[in-house]
Protein backbone atom coordinates (compact mmCIF):
# COMPACT_ATOMS: atom_id res chain seq x y z
CA UNK A 1 0.00 0.00 0.00
CA UNK A 2 0.92 3.33 -0.64
CA UNK A 3 0.17 4.43 2.66
CA UNK A 4 3.01 2.02 4.31
CA UNK A 5 5.20 3.25 2.18
CA UNK A 6 4.99 6.84 2.73
CA UNK A 7 4.69 5.98 6.58
CA UNK A 8 7.78 3.87 6.73
CA UNK A 9 9.49 4.95 4.21
CA UNK A 10 13.00 5.65 6.10
CA UNK A 11 15.26 6.64 3.14
CA UNK A 12 13.20 9.64 2.95
CA UNK A 13 13.57 13.21 5.06
CA UNK A 14 11.45 14.73 6.40
CA UNK A 15 11.08 17.45 4.59
CA UNK A 16 10.09 15.44 1.34
CA UNK A 17 7.62 14.13 3.40
CA UNK A 18 6.27 17.50 3.96
CA UNK A 19 6.62 18.70 0.08
CA UNK A 20 5.23 15.62 -0.70
CA UNK A 21 2.14 15.96 1.33
CA UNK A 22 1.54 19.46 0.53
CA UNK A 23 1.01 18.97 -3.34
CA UNK A 24 -2.35 17.89 -4.32
CA UNK A 25 -1.56 14.28 -4.97
CA UNK A 26 -0.24 14.09 -1.08
CA UNK A 27 -3.50 15.78 -0.12
CA UNK A 28 -5.25 13.05 -1.13
CA UNK A 29 -3.27 10.68 0.52
CA UNK A 30 -3.45 12.95 3.64
CA UNK A 31 -7.06 11.71 3.70
CA UNK A 32 -6.30 7.98 2.69
CA UNK A 33 -3.66 7.78 5.84
CA UNK A 34 -6.56 9.53 8.02
CA UNK A 35 -9.44 7.36 7.30
CA UNK A 36 -7.22 4.22 8.01
CA UNK A 37 -5.76 5.31 10.73
CA UNK A 38 -9.16 5.93 12.17
CA UNK A 39 -9.90 2.60 10.92
CA UNK A 40 -7.67 0.56 12.99
CA UNK A 41 -7.02 3.21 15.34
CA UNK A 42 -3.53 2.88 15.29
CA UNK A 43 -1.09 6.14 15.22
CA UNK A 44 1.41 6.78 12.47
CA UNK A 45 4.84 7.08 14.21
CA UNK A 46 8.06 9.00 12.63
CA UNK A 47 6.27 12.29 11.59
CA UNK A 48 7.13 15.42 13.42
CA UNK A 49 6.73 18.61 12.17
CA UNK A 50 4.53 21.67 13.02
CA UNK A 51 4.10 24.63 11.46
CA UNK A 52 5.41 28.30 12.59
CA UNK A 53 3.17 31.64 13.08
CA UNK A 54 4.60 32.09 9.66
CA UNK A 55 2.58 28.96 8.38
CA UNK A 56 6.18 27.74 7.55
CA UNK A 57 6.80 23.89 8.37
CA UNK A 58 9.65 22.70 10.41
CA UNK A 59 11.54 19.68 10.90
CA UNK A 60 14.09 19.56 12.74
CA UNK A 61 13.94 18.70 16.14
CA UNK A 62 15.69 22.18 17.86
CA UNK A 63 12.93 23.90 15.57
CA UNK A 64 10.05 21.55 16.65
CA UNK A 65 10.84 22.08 20.07
CA UNK A 66 11.34 25.69 20.19
CA UNK A 67 7.67 26.27 18.35
CA UNK A 68 6.69 24.50 20.76
CA UNK A 69 8.24 26.15 23.60
CA UNK A 70 7.02 29.75 22.38
CA UNK A 71 3.52 28.26 21.74
CA UNK A 72 3.12 27.31 25.58
CA UNK A 73 4.68 29.63 26.75
CA UNK A 74 2.30 32.21 24.88
CA UNK A 75 -0.52 30.11 26.14
CA UNK A 76 0.21 29.97 29.72
CA UNK A 77 1.29 33.90 29.51
CA UNK A 78 -1.50 35.10 28.09
CA UNK A 79 -4.07 37.56 30.31
CA UNK A 80 -7.87 36.18 29.54
CA UNK A 81 -10.82 38.54 30.07
CA UNK A 82 -13.54 37.33 32.07
CA UNK A 83 -16.83 39.16 33.05
CA UNK A 84 -17.08 37.58 36.47
CA UNK A 85 -21.00 36.33 34.78
CA UNK A 86 -21.56 32.47 36.56
CA UNK A 87 -24.34 30.73 35.34
CA UNK A 88 -24.91 28.68 38.80
CA UNK A 89 -25.68 30.50 42.13
CA UNK A 90 -22.70 30.30 44.88
CA UNK A 91 -23.21 27.72 47.34
CA UNK A 92 -20.97 27.60 50.54
CA UNK A 93 -21.46 23.86 52.67
CA UNK A 94 -19.58 21.31 53.50
CA UNK A 95 -17.83 19.31 50.52
CA UNK A 96 -19.36 16.03 49.98
CA UNK A 97 -17.17 13.03 51.20
CA UNK A 98 -16.43 10.56 48.33
CA UNK A 99 -17.51 6.89 49.66
CA UNK A 100 -15.52 3.76 48.87
CA UNK A 101 -17.77 2.61 46.71
CA UNK A 102 -17.60 5.11 44.56
CA UNK A 103 -14.30 4.32 43.69
CA UNK A 104 -14.49 0.93 43.34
Amino acid sequence: MKCKKCCSCTKKTRQELVNELESTAGKKNVYRVAKQMAKSRQDVVGVNCVKDANGKVLVENDQVKEEWRKYMEKLLNEENTWDNATTREKVEQPCELIRRDEIS
